[in-house]
């Protein structure tokens, strides 16, 4: 975990679990709010499709069929940088042929105020760190 991180807010590792591992039956209200308002996320659930705003992501977890058949367990958490960790975790999820599958998957999450600002989810570790590598990259050089 970041240093700095308050006991008295659930910690970004936390958030990350609780995102990733919600159901149907989570208070919505507090889901959204470890969302940033303009966050970008590339689900599970969405097939890896992009997904952006809050009120379009909170549609996308709840709104579909793929949300119903979606279970996840978090197993790991590995920092790469103050505000960005890769989640390893299993995850039952639908395909987009209308199948179902099950496998380790890997989240590259990033935080911005304390709030999940871009969710990225991989089927491969490999893809979640050559991501963030290419973001730093994007980051780097346009700074």
């Amino acid at each position: 975990m970041p240093a700095g991180q308050s006991s008295e807010i659930p910690s970004l590792e936390e958030i990350a679990r609780r995102f990733h591992e919600c159901s149907d039956d989570v208070d919505r209200h507090e889901l959204a709010g470890w969302i940033h308002e303009d966050a970008e996320m590339s689900l599970l659930m969405t097939h890896f499709e992009t997904v952006r705003g809050r009120e379009a992501i909170m549609d996308a977890l709840f709104s579909r069929r793929e949300s119903l058949l979606y279970d996840a367990r978090v197993e790991s958490f590995e920092w790469l940088d103050n505000e960005t960790v890769i989640v390893q975790g299993k995850a039952r999820y639908a395909l987009s042929d209308h199948g179902v599958t099950q496998s380790t998957v890997w989240w590259l999450d990033e935080f911005r105020d304390g709030l999940l600002r871009h969710v990225e989810a991989f089927v491969e570790k490999a893809a979640a760190r050559h991501a963030y590598m290419h973001r730093r990259t994007k980051v780097l050089s346009a700074g």
